[in-house]
């Protein structure tokens, strides 16, 4: 879950039951994970090559 939903600031009645625990909400599509994958490791030898 996003910690923003976790957040308690006063503004209304804090519920617990009303987050979701499945974790479907926020499911990751494994299909996008090697392209991000691949686009962080280009950044980071950019960035070792900027040492």
């Amino acid at each position: 879950m996003k910690a923003d939903k976790y957040r308690f600031d006063g503004a209304r009645t804090c519920d617990l039951r009303a987050l979701s625990c499945d974790g479907k909400e926020d499911a990751t599509d494994k299909d996008e994970i090697p392209a991000k994958t691949a686009e962080k490791l280009q950044k980071m030898t950019a960035l070792e090559a900027e040492r």
